[in-house]
């Protein structure tokens, strides 16, 4: 057992109290002092060679299990999709607690707030759910295709990927009619719409998909990454984290080409432009990476005992992998969701 895991100082066998003469008491008083001084220079140098937030977690909202996706309403409230309840949640004004439940009928994956409603995708269930933030009640269920996981909004449309099905579907807002599905891989994940597409990840093949709004023409990069989830576009780049690479891509969003490669160990998985900079989440590390998009350069030391899972791009099958973090912005204040412990907490300013 090495120094750091709460080693105990030994003590060998000594003579009773009662027995020792004053000077061997004045002697074994300093030797206990000696001892209890090195034991806590042991602590003090096991915390100091740590790195990252401190051990103790925050504590979930009352009432949250498995917050796999978060987002800010019109209305100024933090809501999350919970996975096992199979609810989207609202969160009390200080995030502690929920106020109000909404069963979407199955295990929510993505959720976005759009256009004055909530959307939420089922994978389970093959819907996209919409939820009127101000009542709380469901207002629509779309049919959608098999394993609906990511979601944006652009064009007066939604945009959904059907991950089992391989297809991007696009779904009318007003209407809720299903207006194109194009044919995009075999596991599409996450979309976002940058200024003319919208651009989606295929986590088991490794590649971005553009989907040109307009007519719905599509053309898929090489392999780029292992395990490529979450996107966030910023003046003409296109951003994908890519979760088991521990890299995150800048790309051109006129050309497709890469522009920069930037190692972030952790396992990046979304991604959020906000204030001048890039929001990483990490898969197993509950900080929160900062990336200067005009630099490309990484602003926040990376968490140093972190790396891939052992197996995780081979033993997950695509579907499954939903990405565990998310982020939202409230009152120009980022919030970071975290489905593995099942918190919910504000992320430290710059």
């Amino acid at each position: 057992m090495g120094q750091c895991d709460d080693e105990q100082p030994q003590h060998g066998a000594g003579i009773p109290v009662h027995a020792q003469t004053p000077p061997r008491l004045a002697l074994v008083a300093l030797l206990a002092v000696l001892a209890v001084l090195a034991l806590l220079a042991v602590l003090a140098a096991c915390t100091a060679g740590s790195s990252g937030p401190p051990a103790t977690p925050t504590p979930s909202p009352a009432g949250v299990q498995r917050p796999v996706a978060i987002a800010a309403d019109p209305t100024g409230h933090l809501w999350v999709a919970d996975a096992v309840r199979g609810d989207l949640l609202r969160l009390s004004a200080d995030g502690k607690t929920v106020d109000r439940a909404v069963a979407v009928g199955g295990a929510p994956q993505a959720l976005l707030s759009a256009n004055g409603s909530l959307w939420v995708t089922v994978g389970d269930a093959g819907l996209l759910v919409q939820v009127d933030p101000v009542s709380g009640q469901v207002t629509a269920r779309i049919p959608v295709g098999t394993d609906p996981t990511g979601v944006a909004y652009g064009w007066n449309s939604l945009w959904v990927t059907a991950t089992r099905d391989g297809l991007l579907v696009r779904v009318d807002a007003r209407t809720h009619q299903v207006t194109d599905r194009i044919k995009v891989g075999p596991s599409p994940r996450v979309v976002v719409l940058g200024r003319d597409a919208a651009w989606v990840t295929d986590y088991a093949a490794g590649t971005v998909t553009r989907v040109d709004v307009a007519n719905g023409d599509s053309t898929t990069t090489s392999r780029l990454c292992i395990g490529p989830l979450g996107e966030a576009t910023s003046t003409g780049t296109l951003w994908v984290a890519c979760a088991d690479g521990n890299t995150v891509l800048a790309l051109d969003e006129s050309t497709g080409n890469v522009l920069a490669r930037i190692p972030v160990r952790g396992g990046p998985e979304t991604l959020l432009e906000f204030d001048g900079r890039i929001y990483v989440t990490l898969r197993d590390d509950p900080t929160v990476a900062l990336i200067d998009p005009r630099t490309h350069t990484l602003l926040t030391p990376a968490p140093s005992d972190t790396g891939t899972r052992a197996g995780s791009a081979s033993t997950a099958p695509p579907a499954a992998r939903t990405g565990d973090t998310a982020l939202a912005v409230l009152r120009d204040t980022v919030w970071q969701s975290r489905a593995a412990d099942g918190t919910v907490q504000q992320v430290p300013g710059p």
